[in-house]
């Protein structure tokens, strides 16, 4: 009998809704209601930010415990270079930027005090596996002088021509402590 229903039934069928239909076909009673998953925490919507140059989108933290990981992507529509210096956060004790590089079969997180550089024209993108920002010593509330909501993290990124811009950042989700790293390679978005 397996193998006739197994024939029988499209594949369509044939995959999560077989105890449904074997039990419509042999009068066994309704399928099981399962209750409806759990929303989604809501993610903010964070403005495109314009400074001079620059087009800073995309902005976007994901937190881990006391220490975090922003991405973001700044566009230089201009005709001179820029370069960003630092990250601050008012939520944050400090912030590092780092490179994630290949050594061999190894992947290493490495510093980049002196920022980077965005030539004319160019894109920086910090994302995951790549060119990041480490937030460290995260504090559990906002410091009074970041009135971002609560579902968006203050990112301050300080130019070497444009000066400090300010950009609200999403906050994507909260990882597990002692879960994944969050510049390991991955889905960026």
């Amino acid at each position: 009998m397996q193998r006739f229903l197994s024939n029988a039934v499209p594949k369509s069928i044939g995959g999560i809704c077989l105890p449904w239909f074997l039990g419509a076909l042999f009068g066994c009673g309704s399928p099981e209601v399962l209750p409806a998953p759990e929303p989604e925490p809501e993610v903010a919507i964070v403005p495109i930010v314009e400074a001079g140059d620059l087009v800073v989108e995309d902005a976007r933290v994901q937190l881990f415990g006391e220490m975090g990981a922003a991405f973001f992507v700044v566009r230089n529509t201009g005709t001179e270079p820029e370069r960003l210096l630092r990250i601050e956060s008012p939520r944050a004790a400090s912030v590092e930027t780092h490179e994630t590089v290949a050594d061999g079969s190894v992947m290493r997180m490495e510093p980049r005090e002196d920022g980077f550089p965005i030539p004319p024209g160019e894109t920086l993108r910090l994302k995951p596996g790549g060119k990041h920002a480490m937030l460290l010593g995260l504090m559990d509330s906002p410091a009074s002088e970041d009135s971002a909501p609560a579902n968006t993290f203050l990112l301050r990124l300080v130019f070497e021509h444009q000066g400090t811009v300010e950009v609200p950042a999403s906050v994507r989700g909260l990882a597990i402590p002692g879960g994944m790293d969050p510049t390991a390679q991955g889905d960026d978005s």
